[in-house]
């Protein structure tokens, strides 16, 4: 299964974070593309443990399905969010590309060791792993939101 600690897969996620344009169209969803790439920064640095999220308080569900979400299958077409993560305000394409490409790049030089977090708001305590994991399924998501 992909991770974020491959790095055939680090680079895949780079290529496709390079094909994504400031015009491109979600294929769902409501975000722009700047809004998305500010919304899997904000995902990339609580997993690295610079940006602290409370519980959800459904987490208890999600501690049910983790193993689920965490298998082979992409996550689902408009999953909802965690009010934390959403990024409603417009934003510049280039900032925002430029910021998820340098916290993207802390986290592949610091490989296991990056991942900080103990517990995922949602999914409750997981391993650096299992990190790596929803890390790259997360990205996965948002690039295929938007056709790349």
């Amino acid at each position: 299964m992909e991770t974020i600690l491959n790095s055939y897969d680090q680079q895949t996620i780079l290529q496709r974070i390079e094909l994504l344009k400031e015009d491109s169209e979600p294929q769902w969803g409501k975000m722009t593309s700047a809004q998305m790439l500010a919304h899997c920064n904000i995902a990339l640095k609580q997993a690295i443990g610079t940006f602290k999220v409370k519980t959800h308080p459904l987490s208890i569900i999600g501690r049910l399905i983790k193993k689920t979400v965490l298998g082979p299958k992409p996550l689902q077409k408009n999953s909802s969010t965690d009010p934390t993560y959403i990024v409603a305000d417009p934003r510049n394409f280039a900032k925002e590309k430029s910021e998820l490409l340098a916290t993207f790049s802390t986290l592949v030089e610091l490989g296991e060791k990056g991942f900080k977090a103990e517990k995922h708001p949602f999914f409750g305590k997981m391993t650096k792993e299992e990190w790596a994991r929803i890390t790259y399924k997360h990205l996965d998501h948002h690039l295929r939101q938007f056709g790349v």
